[in-house]
């Protein structure tokens, strides 16, 4: 889809340029200097380049006028020299201003150390006007690099074959003359053709990597097309700002036109760059980040942000360069308007400080279950302004990274032993020594469970309550999730209650109760302990034995159950 909007703009913006032509070919604003028609003069900058340009205009050509502006040479090359330099303007869009240029006559430039010399065009420094005796010529120097720069720019020059066609291609149309607007079509077309035959050369070339090795183990077709496809567009844009010359457009046409060029190549240039960003992040976080998901999850899409937005900044800065709009003095605007921003925006700053502390420390990754003050949730997001929680009833919290960085955060995602604690109240009336077994039985338990901590566990006789003898019972599971830890609770508290039934053991609770111990005739409520120490252990072991097995039954079960969920998320994939 991306590929096809960018096709379509490319190819309305061409027919858009076509009909704003007749606009275009419209004489520059700039005013012309004050010198009276038919003269010509070489006693100031002003002059010597109006004699250049003016005795090169197709009303007023004369050739041999405009020549006296290079100083040495015989005629012939003085006049080819001339020509080839108002060729060179027209082709890099250089256009005169004319209220810029100087007029007077002892004019010495400060830059050069008050040197008699005048550069018209700051984007062509190698061409500049220097005072010999009382008249201003092309320097020189100057006029050695004309051949050169005509032979960059023009490699084929079509110009001379073009004069060779019949006076009917010479008609002029839209202010072009018709073999332009021809080769302005074909230009087009041919562009059409070139970027369909690159795209189908980067797909045949994805698909053979795709073949590869490296293909099978990781490859992003469809960014890399998508990539593909925006690099044959600036292929296509520069071929096109290199033949742009051959059209021999005036300088009025590429003036306008040649910079609207470069900003599409670079809007081009912008747009490869952020592909090639989302490339560089699937790839690294594929490969190089497979031991490291904090990364992957947590600084890689902010870094992603950061130079995506980093490329349009700098696609914006050359796009203004282009516009001639000087980015000094707007890059120091900038710097005075962003002090006073930055008082008004400290909160947000404080916040940008705020999330690279949180990178730099790493208190806690993407997925992390974390507690700070009355708060608790699962990480989901790390922004540059605030981090994304994610509750227990389902609510998004968004903390602001500021506040985070200055909290005591009570990481529960990196926690090795997950702690379960709990006091076990049994009633006044168990005798001491099914206590006592109920107490060994519990620590058997914890030992024949596979997700506890064998050895750090606390299960003692504790305390005596008001309503209740209290045993003290700590265990620690090694697991990772919370999933993992309440399967291990429900586990352990199952054998609590399993272990007390089977010993016949009471829970008390706290509660006031008025006991009637006899009636006449009646059998006492007070319960009857007669088994022996030798019945009792056959008991916690019988128990012990079937606590095993439930155990290993209930691990199998879980297994199984993971096993055949990720065979199912494996067949997902594949699908």
């Amino acid at each position: 889809m991306p590929s096809k909007i960018y096709k379509t703009s490319f190819y309305l913006g061409s027919l858009l340029i076509l009909l704003l032509l007749q606009l275009l070919v419209l004489p520059s604003a700039h005013a012309q200097p004050d010198i009276p028609e038919g003269s010509y003069s070489l006693r100031s900058p002003a002059r010597t380049l109006y004699t250049h340009l003016h005795y090169l205009q197709a009303k007023t050509y004369e050739p041999s006028i405009a020549a006296k502006v290079i100083r040495e040479g015989n005629l012939p090359e003085r006049e080819e020299l001339v020509i080839q330099l108002k060729k060179i303007f027209a082709a890099k869009g250089l256009a005169v201003d004319w209220d810029e240029v100087p007029t007077k006559e002892n004019y010495t430039d400060s830059t050069r150390n008050n040197k008699a010399v005048y550069v018209p065009f700051a984007d062509l420094k190698v061409i500049y006007l220097e005072k010999k005796g009382s008249y201003w010529y092309y320097s020189a120097e100057s006029v050695e690099k004309i051949p050169d720069l005509y032979n960059e720019l023009y490699p084929f020059d079509l110009k001379q074959y073009t004069k060779k066609l019949p006076p009917f291609f010479h008609n002029t149309f839209l202010g072009l003359e018709l073999w332009q607007l021809m080769g302005i079509f074909l230009l087009i077309l041919l562009s059409m053709v070139f970027h369909k035959f690159l795209k189908f050369l980067f797909r045949k070339t994805v698909h053979r990597l795709s073949d590869t090795k490296f293909g099978k183990l990781y490859i992003q077709k469809d960014l890399i097309s998508q990539a593909g496809n925006v690099l044959s567009l600036m292929i296509i844009v520069k071929l096109i700002i290199w033949f742009f010359p051959e059209m021999n457009f005036s300088s009025s046409v590429t003036y306008y036109l040649l910079p609207a060029i470069h900003i599409v190549f670079i809007v081009f240039c912008t747009i490869f760059a952020i592909r090639i960003v989302n490339l560089a992040e699937a790839y690294i976080d594929q490969f190089a980040l497979k031991g490291n998901p904090v990364i992957g999850k947590q600084l890689l899409p902010l870094l992603r942000k950061l130079f995506k937005a980093l490329a349009v900044i700098i696609g914006i800065f050359f796009i203004l360069k282009d516009l001639e709009i000087n980015v000094t003095a707007l890059l120091a605007g900038i710097s005075i308007g962003g002090l006073a921003v930055a008082l008004a925006a400290q909160d947000t700053i404080k916040n940008v400080f705020g999330s690279m502390m949180i990178f730099l420390d790493q208190p806690f990754k993407v997925g992390d279950r974390i507690t700070f003050e009355t708060l608790e949730g699962r990480v989901e997001n790390v922004g540059f302004r605030s981090t994304r929680l994610r509750t227990r009833d389902n609510s998004l919290i968004y903390v602001p990274n500021a506040r985070l960085a200055d909290m005591t955060i009570n990481n529960l995602g990196l926690r090795v032993y997950r702690r379960f604690e709990s006091d076990l109240g049994v009633t006044y009336e168990t005798p001491p020594l099914l206590i006592l077994k109920f107490v060994k039985g519990l620590r058997k338990v914890i030992t024949n469970h596979p997700n506890t901590h064998k050895e750090y566990y606390h299960v003692y006789l504790n305390d005596l309550d008001s309503s209740s003898i209290t045993i003290y019972f700590n265990v620690y599971f090694k697991v990772s999730t919370w999933d993992d830890e309440l399967h291990a609770r429900q586990e352990i508290i199952t054998g609590i209650l399993e272990l007390a039934h089977t010993l016949g053991i009471r829970f008390a609770f706290p509660s006031q109760t008025i006991y009637i111990e006899q009636f006449p005739d009646k059998k006492s409520l007070t319960p009857s302990y007669e088994m022996g120490e030798g019945e009792l252990e056959k008991r916690l072991e019988d128990f012990i034995e079937k606590y095993r097995a439930d155990i290993r039954e209930d691990e199998d079960h879980k297994q199984t159950a993971d096993e055949t969920s990720i065979g199912e998320n494996v067949e997902e994939k594949r699908k």
